[in-house]
């Protein structure tokens, strides 16, 4: 084996933790720069106020390995500031628990009970949103959590991090009582078990011993107005707000909105009032919809977790050693209405990412700012055998060296179906002097052009003109060209083959799964939605439809052959639509069945298809999942 032989000089050595930084400072997004707020020159940086539940941590993520050391952002600009008076709060208030007029506490092996308020555990606690919160004890340290197979609340971890996040407490509202003028809680564990006390008074959850416990919170000191103070006596702010990237964020448990935690909302309001000079570190791996803080704050940057020179590369980008050049690998929306269902996986018809979003954004796939300037020459396109080159030129006309990511974009003008608005084909990393010119080339294979053919069942690159576009990110095009590529002309449909339900060109209310035989079933109703059972709405059968494009008929067809499984008595209407003919269309009634199963629909005498290639509609009420079908 290669590695056998290598020692410990090989790990953590001096060329590799330079490497991570190096990839820590090219990981920064700038997203906004407000009358160049930023740089923070470390010259001109008296004291500085660092801010905000991320500044001084380090969040390990998903399937991440375990470095070997980590520096926070904290770290960072404490060595990228040396001359500048620091102060740094978390703007995390420290509270008690208080639940039937007693207080919590801690035994010595970390057991949370209820006891006297001179015996109370204060807990550092973060509210992490969508009813996501943690419990640090402040005596030991330690994440407040349930472990397995032990029912009693402990204080006992180091970190939030395991495949379940058993550190994790949702605060469930009770309403406010007669008795109890404060707002009172439940407390609901990570798997949804709400904490009761035990005869002794220990916290338990999951035992059917006594009434749930309602907690009030006592605050021992406010961590708002801590952080206000910091930002009063600071020439500047940096607030690190995001997320813990276990929490909210895991297979089969999201996030419920796309917008900040109130409480970092909060801070945010709190310190840039406090702060005029405050920007915004955001450190999360996906994006949020912080459409305030882009009002307010003067400047924003952004990166993802998980790099164990993190806090050296934001500090590199906030003291201005290196000029960002990070970009967006994902679209960041305004708000949870511009996206549809969370079951609903068909980016095309719910219009999700670059491709296919056709509103305005707050942040557009590839954007990232720079403290520099670049213009872009003109784009070239020359083909050569299966191959476009793309040509251009990039100028560096700010102040600063600096990089720039250049784009490569690519659209079809026309086509069968819908194709994206445009698609990624390539970008590069360009390092420019002030004043220096770079020519940038791209090499596109056409084969990355084809599209998914549903009538060929393959792919194929379409006959005509594509429009190649180049710029700093998908919607900051600043060159364009145009190309015409010969590939092949798309067929039709033959209606005496078996087609699949699922090779439509469109269709609404329908959402696919499993048929029979090797192929996908479509059947009417959202997506989400139970498969195997019927469920009506106001007493209404669901509907749904589906068009297939470009059948051709050689000859009358005398009937239709459907491999279908009906859930429920139902009906299916089938239309046969031409440009500038009437449609012509026909009714099945279908008896609810217990399994797949061909069904045959003969066509009345004198029942005429168009001659020309017509549209397909298949229109289905109930709970009917469709296989396949084919003309006799």
């Amino acid at each position: 084996m290669p590695y056998t032989g290598m020692g410990e000089e090989y790990v953590n050595n001096q060329e590799h933790r330079d490497i991570c930084v190096k990839m820590a400072e090219e990981s920064v997004v700038l997203l906004k720069n407000e009358k160049n707020i930023l740089p923070f020159l470390p010259e001109k940086t008296e004291s500085l106020a660092i801010i905000g539940p991320l500044a001084d941590v380090w969040y390990k993520d998903w399937y991440c390995g375990i470095p070997p050391y980590t520096v926070t952002v904290l770290d960072g600009i404490k060595k990228a500031y040396p001359d500048t008076s620091i102060v740094s709060v978390s703007g995390l208030s420290r509270i008690y628990l208080c639940s039937g007029g007693k207080y919590v506490g801690m035994d010595e092996s970390g057991h949370l009970y209820l006891t006297e308020k001179d015996k109370a555990e204060c807990f550092t606690f973060t509210d992490w949103g969508c009813g996501s919160t943690t419990l640090v004890a402040c005596s030991n340290g330690k994440f407040v959590t349930l472990e397995e197979e032990d029912p009693y609340m402990k204080a006992g971890r180091e970190e939030a991090f395991s495949w379940f996040i058993r550190e994790s407490w949702n605060f469930r509202p009770v309403g406010k009582e007669k008795d109890m003028p404060r707002e009172t809680y439940y407390l609901d564990s990570w798997n949804g078990m709400t904490v009761t006390a035990d005869s002794s008074g220990f916290l338990v959850c999951g035992t059917k011993e006594g009434e749930p416990a309602v907690f009030t919170i006592e605050v021992e000191a406010d961590g708002i107005k801590e952080a206000v103070h910091a930002a009063e006596n600071a020439q500047r702010a940096v607030l690190v707000l995001g997320c813990n990237p276990v929490i909210n964020s895991k297979e089969e448990i999201d996030r419920s909105t796309l917008a900040l935690p109130p409480f970092q909302q909060n801070l945010a309001d709190a310190v840039r009032k406090a702060n005029p000079e405050t920007i915004v570190v955001l450190l999360s791996n996906y994006p949020y919809s912080i459409n305030r803080l882009q009002e307010e704050m003067p400047g924003i940057i952004w990166s993802a977790s998980g790099s164990q020179e993190l806090g050296t590369g934001v500090a590199s980008i906030l003291s201005g050693k290196v000029s960002p050049a990070g970009r967006l690998n994902m679209t960041w929306y305004i708000s949870d209405e511009d996206l549809p269902d969370m079951n609903d996986y068909d980016i095309i018809k719910g219009k999700r990412t670059y491709q296919y979003f056709d509103r305005e954004v707050l942040y557009p796939f590839g954007y990232g700012l720079s403290y520099s300037e670049f213009t872009y020459g003109k784009l070239n396109l020359e083909k050569k055998e299966d191959k476009v080159i793309a040509r251009l030129t990039v100028a560096n006309t700010g102040k600063y060296p600096a990089d720039e990511v250049v784009q490569l974009y690519v659209r079809k003008e026309t086509s069968r179906v819908r194709q994206p608005i445009s698609r990624l084909k390539g970008f590069t990393r360009v390092n420019l002097n002030p004043g220096e010119t770079k020519e940038v080339e791209f090499i596109v294979n056409c084969e990355e052009l084809r599209i998914y053919d549903v009538i060929s069942e393959g792919m194929l690159l379409e006959d005509g003109e594509y429009t190649f576009l180049a710029g700093a990110s998908s919607r900051d095009i600043r060159q364009k060209a145009v190309i015409c590529l010969e590939g092949k002309k798309t067929g039709v449909r033959s209606p005496w083959e078996v087609t699949a339900a699922d090779r439509y060109d469109d269709y609404d209310n329908c959402f696919i799964h499993k048929g029979t035989d090797g192929f996908t079933c479509v059947i009417p109703g959202k997506a989400g939605d139970n498969p195997d059972m019927p469920e009506h709405t106001s007493g209404q059968k669901a509907t749904g439809e589906l068009l297939y494009h470009d059948f051709l008929f050689d000859r009358n067809p005398c009937g239709m052959v459907l491999n279908i499984y009906a859930l429920e008595e139902g009906s299916m209407r089938i239309s046969f639509c031409a440009q500038g003919i009437e449609p012509k269309s026909l009714t099945i009634q279908i008896r609810e069945g217990r399994a797949f199963e061909d069904i045959s629909m003969s066509f009345p005498s004198g029942f005429r298809v168009p001659e020309e290639p017509c549209t397909l509609k298949i229109e289905t009420e109930g709970k009917i999942k469709l296989c396949r079908f084919f003309f006799r």
